[in-house]
């Protein structure tokens, strides 16, 4: 009887260890993007590291450079590639410089498990780009959107000397209650992250296990939205989904897969980018979409109330999330990020 116990537990132990959400993420080679230069600028690929991994960055060079840098991130499991070299073309146009960079984990950046959404290691990626860039260059922006415009919030607050100005581009600011996973969907949850905290324990050589990153509405995925792919969409081609997603690149450096590590569940509730948006001493630009499922309009409209008058700026666009990056209003939005980059230009050299 003992026998068939311990032999029914270790059958147990190995299905949950070859899970079907399990699985190998190869990242696909990475070609450093090549130099450009057109009349704005130049492009060159930088490296520098966060935490004993190699961080690939884009570094953007004004022809006209005001001495300042904009340090900028993607969002959510995306990466440099994602459709932000307008954003960064904009503020060199402006005068800055620009850092580009990928997290850890994502695209032509290092780490593993690939797909590692962690919120607080990012905040560390920041942090790093922040020491690499102000080598170089003197004061800085910070530049985040969707789930990075948090975490440049959470950032800034940590660096009051370095940080003039943040852009947060439709950010996630803290847990959403309507968003909250409930029932079966909560269970599911907490399993899959048990599963692939445990498989980490045991051995980094156990593949992570895989949760959907990006879903549809009765779908089973982090983010869930009528804006989405289907979660059964592996590249995000999905001709239901946002126009946003026909846009990205057909190759993503470093490959890309609608995953993300279960383990990021685990950190979430800690990231809470709004108490940390009371100790910004730096203006902020937030850009909302009025149409957002998941970055509701009236939540950064408290949060812009939480800052003391003249220090926040406030748009919200009539639009859902991922609109803000394509045209028609696209062109808008560089335009009222134009306009702060400015501002924020200008205090520093009265405050210089």
């Amino acid at each position: 009887m003992l026998t068939m116990f311990v032999v029914s537990s270790a059958l147990i132990v190995a299905w949950l260890l070859c899970w079907p959400f399990g699985g190998r993420f190869p990242r696909t080679a990475v070609v450093a993007r090549a130099a450009e230069s057109n009349a704005l600028g130049s492009l060159d690929t930088v490296w520098f590291e966060s935490h004993g991994t190699q961080i690939e960055a884009w570094l953007f060079v004004p022809h006209h450079s005001n001495g300042a840098v904009v340090v900028m991130a993607s969002g959510l499991t995306s990466t440099k590639d994602c459709l932000l070299d307008p954003f960064a073309w904009n503020a060199v146009s402006c005068g800055y410089a620009v850092l580009l960079f990928d997290f850890r984990t994502f695209g032509g950046s290092g780490g593993l498990p690939r797909h590692h959404v962690d919120p607080l290691r990012q905040v560390e990626d920041y942090n790093a780009a922040i020491e690499f860039a102000g080598r170089r260059f003197g004061k800085m922006v910070l530049w985040g959107s969707s789930f990075s415009g948090g975490e440049a919030i959470v950032a800034a607050s940590q660096h009051p000397d370095k940080v003039v100005g943040v852009i947060a581009q439709v950010p996630y600011l803290e847990p959403a209650p309507h968003l909250e996973p409930k029932g079966l969907r909560l269970v599911r949850f907490m399993a899959l992250t048990t599963l692939d905290l445990a498989r980490a324990a045991i051995s980094t050589r156990l593949p992570p296990v895989y949760m959907r990153a990006f879903g549809r509405p009765g779908e089973f995925a982090f983010y869930v939205s009528q804006e989405n792919p289907s979660a059964a969409c592996d590249d995000g081609r999905d001709p239901r989904a946002h126009p946003f997603w026909q846009a990205l690149p057909s190759q993503i450096r470093g490959g890309w897969r609608n995953v993300m590590a279960a383990r990021m569940l685990a950190s979430f509730d800690q990231h809470r980018p709004l108490d940390a948006l009371v100790r910004l001493q730096c203006p902020l630009l937030l850009i909302g979409a009025a149409q957002d499922e998941a970055i509701l309009a009236s939540e950064l409209v408290r949060a812009a109330s939480m800052l003391p008058e003249g220090q926040v700026e406030l748009h919200i666009f009539d639009c859902p999330h991922f609109a803000v990056y394509l045209p028609p209003l696209l062109e808008r939005n560089l335009h009222v990020q134009a306009q702060f980059l400015r501002s924020c230009a200008q205090s520093s050299e009265s405050g210089s």
